[in-house]
């Protein structure tokens, strides 16, 4: 699974080199958990949601045009007051993947969307060790250097380019929670090394930064009534998750050891 903004671009280079062989390449952001059969396993990656959301204001700046409303976001406090007007946009379904004025807004649907009971959970703030050891549990090649190294080696020998959609959402509506959404599955942005950008937007390419591994800007940004906004009230279910598996994993149950 590829929710926008937490090193979806890293962890498909990762899966998709030589080396490791632990998982299928992951499908583009618009592909669901609900999109796949319920018993199919899955990964996905979690990212706090107010970490996520000074990234998503970059990425719409950078890649909406000028003109957009999203320039006028410089704060989670703008943010905020900018995903109260524009939700429901914002998470319409299906994706408008050819209209400039919304393309961009799939890499901020809900992280819930592309989770469901058979979703294996990485952290994105340890995403590095936590993916080479799911890999190496999974039957995957250990690789010299550790996941970093070889996605960036492979982004190298890479021409980029995207999946192709397996299929359209399931999902309707536009729940302010993705509580109502508990499962789905997609990609964001570019497919088959192609773009849509805004009239005057920046750049020229396929709007991935790098395959790199991710790193976290701060959480709250000096800003803790918008941040708790943000995770409250338009991610609070991506928000319950993340703590769930990232914060208090020491609370998940435990499967019971198996006989000897």
């Amino acid at each position: 699974m590829r929710p926008g903004k937490t090193g979806s671009k890293f962890v498909s280079t990762y899966l998709s080199s030589p080396g490791p062989r632990c998982a299928q390449l992951g499908p583009f952001h618009d592909t669901l958990a609900s999109s796949l059969p319920r018993n199919a396993p899955k990964l996905a990656v979690l990212r706090e949601p107010c970490s996520r959301a000074l990234s998503l204001i970059a990425h719409w700046r950078a890649y909406f045009a000028p003109t957009h409303p999203v320039q006028r976001v410089a704060s989670l406090a703008d943010l905020a007051t900018f995903l109260d007007s524009h939700w429901t946009q914002l998470t319409a379904l299906p994706w408008p993947e050819t209209d400039a004025a919304r393309h961009h807004y799939i890499v901020g649907w809900p992280q819930s969307w592309y989770v469901d009971n058979c979703t294996r959970i990485l952290c994105f703030d340890s995403l590095e060790p936590e993916l080479e050891r799911f890999c190496h549990r999974a039957g995957g090649t250990r690789i010299a250097g550790g996941p970093r190294q070889l996605a960036v080696a492979s982004s190298k020998h890479s021409s980029g380019g995207g999946g192709s959609r397996t299929g359209s959402s399931s999902h309707g509506g536009s729940s302010r929670v993705g509580s109502s959404l508990p499962g789905s599955r997609g990609v964001v942005g570019v497919r088959n090394g192609g773009s849509i950008r805004g009239s005057g937007s920046k750049g020229s390419g396929s709007g991935n930064k790098g395959s790199g591994a991710p790193r976290s800007p701060p959480r709250e940004s000096h800003e803790p009534e918008a941040c708790a906004r943000i995770r409250n009230e338009w991610y609070a279910e991506d928000w319950r998750l993340y703590q769930r598996h990232c914060v208090h994993p020491a609370t998940l149950p435990h499967p019971p050891p198996s006989d000897p």
